[in-house]
């Protein structure tokens, strides 16, 4: 049965409101709510870390499906209001409802939009707030008058015809359950997962239902804007809370530069949403140009989850520590950015959590810590997916660059190949400018990509101007890689005299019929009377540390090959 709050202001003067806001609670309290107290104190004294802890105490006797009634105002400021607004949401799911005693300001205009339910107790107020919220008063906008001379029934009757109107709420039980995991601490991401959910919402036809398990690195801002995204599109979207640094005593330095604890958030999953039988997990990086009711309505055939075969693994461009050990074969490591999971099925085979506890205490080293561990805790409780339903960009773009129903996963790469310009990623972009927070980032890269680009001409130019000067050996460093291949192509083979790989083993051998030589050969060389292009990761990243001792100078004996060409062509994009 769901529990109902009804706040209350203590420490506060005796006036009108704080009186009214009394009655009504107690009024509440006959009908069986509990109570939501909240002390009247200076909000300016206390730091960002006091409120954050002063506001999970305040919420830290509801539970997940609870509905909270906030009376408004509280006295503490609008900004303390809206804080725990969202900390309410968090930790129920849902957005609380608003009960006005007396007027609000403009400013409050935000909040109402998101709220379901908004009760006035003054017809003056009803009146005020009609105008304020304009077209959503229609829908969420409700009148009872009460004031301190009104009788207790007429008090609950005020609480109880609000509340009879909770049968109108959408039910999300049968709607298809999405869920992703957030860690942002820059932003980015929170813009990333509201735009794998507005490809969701574009293409799935049935009710959707989001689930986002996130911490405290997501502020409140962005849960609002995660929000309006889902209510704008005719989703709902529940969050679920984690402590900031959850999960980061379990995992190296390594894996946090390279990902994020948000991995392991769906390790508690099955705890989290209890009332749920199934999900589909869904990582950041993903659009989704598909139905999901097909992936949603899929048969497991008695397995805990569904997954695709990760194709890096499978064709070689990666491995995992895991299959070297002989713990799961090559072919049935799956990658776990999507998921189909039977949360039922998981429960009953024993925690989640527990067993990737025990799984890191003997593969501590693991790389991809918590795909390693689903791997195995699941090895032998899978369905593999068609490829479709995680579909790596990396094949599609060299395989098959054409639009299809799949989700397609960027695994990482944030990128849009501006050089090499798919259907696959006109739709990404265009949904990318579709969520207004996601189009500052959107113009970032555009301009970082054109200042790459006048980079790049400046390099070539200044290179030019160096191979106009007078006639000079052409040497080329590195190994035989894409953006020297590029600059091979370019200034031909034929006029490079002699290539360096930093392995004295090649001396003496032939690259494009060029003989390649040891780096020693170089510092034989007159200054002024050669170029050298490098290429920076050769001999182990030392190759421009090694040429800079033996005194030559950028852009004036050496260039580096990465700044003189594209992305595609081995080149730094950025």
């Amino acid at each position: 049965m769901v529990k109902i709050h009804i706040s209350n202001i203590h420490n506060a003067a005796l006036s009108d409101r704080v009186k009214l806001q009394h009655k009504l609670a107690e009024a509440g309290h006959a009908l069986g709510m509990y109570e939501l107290g909240i002390f009247s104190y200076p909000v300016d004294s206390d730091t960002p870390e006091q409120l954050s802890t002063r506001l999970d105490g305040l919420v830290s006797s509801l539970e997940h499906g609870d509905r909270v009634i906030l009376q408004l105002p509280t006295g503490n400021g609008r900004e303390f209001e809206e804080k725990l607004a969202w900390r309410i949401q968090t930790y129920t799911g849902h957005y609380p409802f608003f009960l006005v005693s007396t007027e609000i300001g403009k400013d409050y205009l935000s909040m109402l939009h998101n709220s379901e339910r908004v009760l006035a107790v003054k017809r003056w107020l009803y009146e005020d707030l009609k105008e304020v919220m304009g077209r959503d008063a229609s829908e969420k906008l409700f009148f009872h008058y009460a004031d301190e001379t009104t009788s207790e029934l007429d008090d609950r009757a005020c609480l109880t015809g609000f509340l009879d109107e909770l049968g109108d709420l959408k039910e999300n039980k049968d709607a298809i359950q999405v869920c992703f995991a957030l860690h942002d601490n820059d932003g980015t991401y929170s813009s990333r997962v509201a735009v794998a959910m507005l490809s969701v919402m574009r293409k799935t036809k049935s009710p959707v239902c989001f689930h986002i398990l996130l911490d405290e690195s997501v502020d409140e801002v962005n849960r609002r804007r995660l929000k309006r995204v889902a209510r704008s599109n005719g989703a709902e979207v529940e969050f679920h809370l984690l402590p900031l640094n959850f999960g980061k005593e379990y995992i190296s330095n390594y894996y946090l530069k390279l990902f994020s604890t948000a991995g392991l958030f769906r390790m508690l999953l099955p705890d989290l949403l209890l009332e749920v039988k199934q999900v589909i997990y869904l990582d950041a990086d993903i659009m989704v140009n598909c139905d999901l009711v097909e992936l949603w309505n899929q048969h497991l055939y008695g397995k805990s989850i569904g997954a695709v075969v990760d194709s890096g693994i499978k064709k070689g461009r990666y491995t995992s520590k895991i299959i070297g050990r002989g713990l799961v074969e090559k072919d049935k490591y799956f990658n776990s950015g999507v998921l189909l999971m039977n949360l039922n099925r998981i429960r009953e085979k024993g925690n989640l959590w527990e067993k990737f506890l025990s799984f890191i205490e003997k593969n501590s080293n693991a790389w991809l810590i918590d795909q390693d561990a689903l791997n195995c805790i699941f090895k032998d409780d899978i369905y593999f997916l068609n490829s479709k339903w995680n579909t790596l960009i990396i094949d599609e773009r060299a395989d098959n660059p054409k639009l299809q129903p799949a989700i397609y996963h960027f695994a990482g790469d944030k990128r849009i190949y501006y050089y090499n310009f798919t259907d696959i990623d006109r739709v990404y972009l265009d949904l990318r400018e579709e969520v207004p927070f996601e189009r500052n980032i959107i113009d970032n890269v555009f301009l970082q990509l054109l200042n790459s680009n006048l980079f790049k001409i400046d390099e070539l130019q200044k290179l030019i101007g160096k191979l106009s000067e007078r006639p000079q050996k052409i040497i080329f460093y590195g190994e035989d890689r894409s953006s020297l291949r590029t600059m091979t192509r370019i200034i031909g083979a034929e006029n490079i005299a002699y290539f360096i790989d930093g392995s004295s083993s090649n001396s003496n051998k032939k690259r494009y019929d060029r003989p390649v030589k040891p780096f020693s050969e170089l510092k034989e060389e007159e200054k002024g009377t050669f170029v050298v292009i490098v290429l920076p990761d050769a001999d182990q990243n030392r190759a421009i540390e090694k040429v800079e001792k033996i005194n030559l100078k950028r852009d004036i004996d050496y260039f580096v090959a990465p700044t003189m060409t594209t992305k595609p062509q081995g080149g730094y994009e950025v």
